[in-house]
């Protein structure tokens, strides 16, 4: 599953709206909502961690384990992409 239609998935098992999850996410536009769900722009990070709560505050492990992959994986591609970096 892309994180496009995990994201998508999270929002209807949340039951709101495109405008309603950019206003639980406090983003100003609900057209990076649809902008997410279409592949067209990467889901913020911080925007994960928030659906992680969301979904575990409202009972849904499994969708919340999920988005917690998601999670774990940008982390692990954030180590190995800083470690091949050098400190000036």
């Amino acid at each position: 599953m892309t994180e496009a239609a995990l994201f998508h998935r999270c929002r209807k098992a949340l039951g709101l709206s495109q405008p309603e999850m950019a206003r639980a996410l406090l983003i100003a536009q609900d057209r990076t909502i649809r902008r997410w769900e279409q592949s067209e722009q990467a889901i913020s990070g911080p925007a994960w961690v928030a659906i992680e709560g969301m979904l575990r505050r409202e009972g849904d492990m499994t969708l919340a384990d999920r988005v917690a992959e998601v999670i774990e994986q940008r982390r692990q591609w954030s180590k190995s992409a800083l470690s091949g970096t050098r400190n000036w």
